[in-house]
């Protein structure tokens, strides 16, 4: 090594970690319409037509097919949809070091993206084993697409990410706001403060997300009965938890299990 060049770093793979929750090429149809896209995840979008996309201060956005579309955690943005057999690609995933500051950035559908994309379309209809690995490709390609200076790193909180990975790998526990303060071990205030600083939402919502994603992952990929998936994921009442599916997903949790949109999912 040469004597004027800095020694490399180590990189914290929990800082970088790029956590991969769903990947789904799906028909949309009118169920997209006045859906409010909330939840403390990444979306990316790739629409194969036009007719479909979401409101930006009141002002209508194609998710254009000449483009991928990034969404970051908590945009809150409505969509829209006027084409009942538009075929979309998505991806959910999490990136806990990262910022956007805008609530949608559109990435020219490069040569390079598009491979991806390709790979990651053959991997859902024939090798699944693979999917993860196109599907890192193409998050990686399209965030290296977003122009400079939208993209901002976030300071990562240790210990509420902690609190995080305990709340996902106990979601079929009757977990109140109290709890999850004890299990942090800082005081309440300070705990409310950094895990909103965190996460931008507070933990009854966080946890309501981590809910509500697991239940369209097992409604998508497993043959589990309704009652069994609410059990699994922490909630007691059918009806409740109907109710607020079809709030986030524009579908009863039925309907959407019968819809048979999707060509392939993944879920991790």
């Amino acid at each position: 090594m040469p004597d004027n060049q800095p020694p490399s770093q180590p990189v914290d793979t929990g800082v970088w970690n790029i956590r991969l929750e769903f990947v789904c090429l799906a028909r949309i149809g009118t169920y997209w319409n006045n859906r409010q896209l909330s939840g403390n995840y990444w979306r990316l979008y790739r629409n194969f037509s036009g007719g479909a996309g979401v409101f930006v201060d009141r002002r209508k956005v194609t998710i254009a097919p000449d483009n991928f579309y990034l969404l970051p955690p908590n945009c809150n943005l409505k969509t829209f949809c006027c084409d009942t057999g538009l075929q979309q690609l998505y991806l959910h995933f999490e990136l806990p070091w990262c910022n956007c500051s805008r609530p949608i950035c559109a990435v020219p559908a490069a040569p390079y993206l598009e491979n991806l994309q390709q790979s990651l379309l053959n991997a859902l209809e024939k090798n699944p084993s693979r999917i993860p690995i196109f599907a890192f490709a193409l998050i990686g390609g399209a965030l290296a697409g977003v122009p400079p200076g939208l993209l901002t790193e976030r300071r990562y909180d240790y210990p509420i990410a902690r609190v995080c990975e305990y709340l996902r790998s106990n979601l079929q526990d009757p977990l109140g706001v109290s709890d999850i303060i004890r299990v942090s071990q800082l005081p309440a205030g300070e705990f409310l403060r950094r895990f909103r600083d965190a996460t931008g939402t507070t933990p009854y919502h966080y946890l309501t997300d981590l809910r509500y994603r697991r239940a369209e992952q097992l409604l998508a990929a497993s043959e589990l009965s309704i009652d069994e998936i609410c059990e699994a994921v922490g909630v007691i009442d059918r009806f409740h938890f109907s109710r607020n599916f079809k709030q986030r997903y524009g579908q009863s949790p039925a309907a959407y299990r019968r819809r048979g949109a999707a060509a392939a999912r993944f879920n991790h």
